[in-house]
């Protein structure tokens, strides 16, 4: 008898459901493969709803959250394809009721659903509280010049100059980016939330199966001012690190990638996810090429009495 676990890969293999944060592959490469888990709902032999989760425990309590660099994580709803529409309501609360009531007993638990995710009232019963957050999306279907016309007059001028000082290169330097990244944060008085060795094993974890570009702007030097880090599924081209050199900034650079970014996920025929910020000027910056912010949600519920009254405290 298969395991939930292998049922859920099979269902990931065939799939274009899932995101690759949602994929075994990931979660392995994040979590470490007895570190998560996932629930299954099923309508007769059918599988018709997923929810993967990872654990960890810290002080003795036991929580359920998303791993670093994972922004969604579900649930999954798998509606039956000879679903009347009028049914599509009643069958969704049926199945994420079911995965709800079978959440493992923990001290807190944190997930954040994908954008298909519209239904969380069976989470909202059992005292679950949701955060809507934003993230943002760009079709890449127009011809080239359509999508550059999406663009704000700045930012085409940005990358203009951009060209004039850099070239866009991929490469396999996992080290570099980490460090661009690394003091891009301290600029900002942000903590880092991985190490170096987490970064480096989601790489290694992810890369064979080319659902991975690293980006690297570089000078008539060949020094590296700016990089970026693509993620790919078989829907989204997800943006999920970027940073550049200080003094590089003010050149455009940052643009000049996004640029180069959109168009990779327009090769390959995918949405590009801004992996967006609730964070004004990030957002103001993603929106200049074009993307529409777009919803999803964070759902949450503290169940220890010490850990909810020093959450409670800290948000005033």
């Amino acid at each position: 008898m298969l395991s939930n676990k292998e049922i859920y890969a099979e269902f990931c293999e065939k799939s274009s459901l899932p995101l690759i944060f949602q994929t075994p592959q990931w979660l392995d490469a994040v979590a470490g493969s007895n570190n998560w888990d996932v629930l299954l709902s099923f309508q007769g032999n059918l599988l018709s709803g997923a929810m993967p989760y990872v654990t960890s425990s810290k002080f003795g309590l036991k929580q359920i959250t998303l791993p670093f660099l994972t922004p969604y994580l579900g649930p999954i709803v798998i509606f039956p394809e000879d679903l009347k529409i009028q049914n599509r309501l009643s069958f969704k609360r049926k199945i994420i009721k079911h995965l709800v009531d079978q959440i493992p007993k923990n001290d807190r638990f944190i997930t954040q659903t994908d954008f298909s995710f519209d239904f969380w009232l069976p989470f909202y019963w059992k005292g679950y509280q949701q955060t809507t957050r934003y993230s943002y999306l760009l079709d890449t279907s127009p011809d080239i010049k359509e999508l550059s016309k999406g663009f704000k007059p700045n930012i085409r001028k940005h990358i203009k100059k951009a060209k004039e000082l850099f070239s866009v290169i991929s490469s396999e330097k996992t080290d570099t980016l980490y460090e661009l990244h690394q003091n891009d944060l301290k600029l900002k008085g942000e903590s880092l939330l991985f190490t170096k060795d987490q970064f480096e094993q989601l790489d290694h974890g992810i890369k064979s199966s080319n659902n991975r570009l690293i980006l690297h702007a570089i000078d008539d030097n060949n020094n590296i001012v700016g990089g970026f880090y693509l993620v790919f599924d078989k829907t989204y081209a997800h943006y999920l690190i970027g940073a550049a050199q200080p003094n590089a900034r003010s050149s455009g650079v940052m643009s000049l990638l996004m640029e180069e970014a959109i168009l990779e996920a327009k090769k390959r025929k995918l949405i590009f996810n801004f992996e967006g910020s609730m964070h004004e000027n990030i957002g103001r910056f993603f929106s200049s090429f074009g993307g529409t912010p777009t919803p999803y949600m964070q759902i949450s519920k503290t169940s220890n009495k010490w850990l909810k009254e020093f959450t409670r405290f800290n948000h005033g």
